[in-house]
């Protein structure tokens, strides 16, 4: 129906209230209705994959019963309102890939039943809020290929449920904390791409799970921890990048690594 362009629905016999609102993988445009933020039985609102633009009515705190927002894959701009704070039922939020600017709200520490987080690919700034640490079920946090930058709070080594944290592309300093020895369900973690310095932790090894494990393109010194190495062959992790070009000199030596990264060309080179 590429064409259409109304639909009425009228003169019938429809009862109750709607609480889920699917237009995804269309080609819609224009801005989100303010009859759509005022929908308060709502849990479900799923507009990905669309080219709708415009910014983030701050009514959207009045979907209290709301348990997934996917807005994925359009071209929504400004900043995330702070009013999101008020979805305490929300489990699933999905902005990704759109133009949205400003700092991560600090308020979604306060989303206790949240388990995905998709925020990546946008223009965001400001830092990893601390009261991230309270997300105490998230399992899928994906902040990469945004300007945040700071350092990784110690409070997100506290999500023992985390499988995959990707802040990969970002702007962030500072050191990885031995505590990330603490995320035992981790299978997915990207660091690469920042301004991250010190050493490799070997607490890394001690994860069994990670599958992907992506470490170049930072300021790390020294080898990579031969612990980690040893789950290549005995655990399940297959992608292990860093700094271990020029293969004559390497900056951060590497028995195991999948792919070699020479930090001052920036080019990478899979050793499978």
């Amino acid at each position: 129906m590429p064409f259409l362009q109304s639909i009425s629905l009228g003169y019938n016999d429809f009862t109750g209230s709607m609480i889920a609102l699917e237009l995804q993988g269309n080609m819609l445009t224009g801005t989100v209705p303010d009859e759509y933020w005022r929908a308060q039985a709502l849990q479900l609102l799923s507009l990905q994959e669309n080219m709708l633009s415009g910014s983030i009515s701050t009514e959207i705190g009045t979907l209290t019963d709301l348990r997934g927002m996917h807005f994925g894959y359009n071209m929504f701009n400004g900043f995330i309102p702070s009013e999101i704070g008020r979805l305490g039922s929300l489990s699933f939020t999905r902005f990704n890939e759109n133009d949205l600017t400003g700092p991560f709200p600090t308020e979604i520490g306060g989303l206790g039943l949240l388990s995905e987080a998709w925020f990546q690919d946008n223009a965001m700034t400001g830092l990893i809020p601390t009261q991230i640490g309270n997300l105490k079920r998230l399992v899928d946090l994906r902040l990469n290929n945004n300007r945040i930058g700071g350092t990784i709070p110690e409070e997100i080594y506290g999500l023992g449920l985390l499988e995959n944290m990707l802040l990969d592309r970002m702007a962030l300093k500072g050191t990885l904390s031995t505590r990330i020895g603490q995320l035992v369900n981790l299978v997915v973690f990207r660091v690469s791409r920042n301004e991250l310095t010190g050493t490799v932790p070997t607490e890394l090894g001690n994860l069994m799970s990670l599958r992907v494990a992506w470490l170049h393109l930072n300021q790390f010194v020294g080898s990579i921890p031969i612990n980690i190495c040893n789950n290549v062959g005995f655990g399940f992790l297959e992608f292990l990048n860093a700094d271990c070009l020029p293969e004559d000199n390497p900056t951060n030596p590497c028995l195991c690594c999948a792919a070699c990264c020479n930090r001052e060309t920036g080019v990478c080179l899979n050793r499978q």
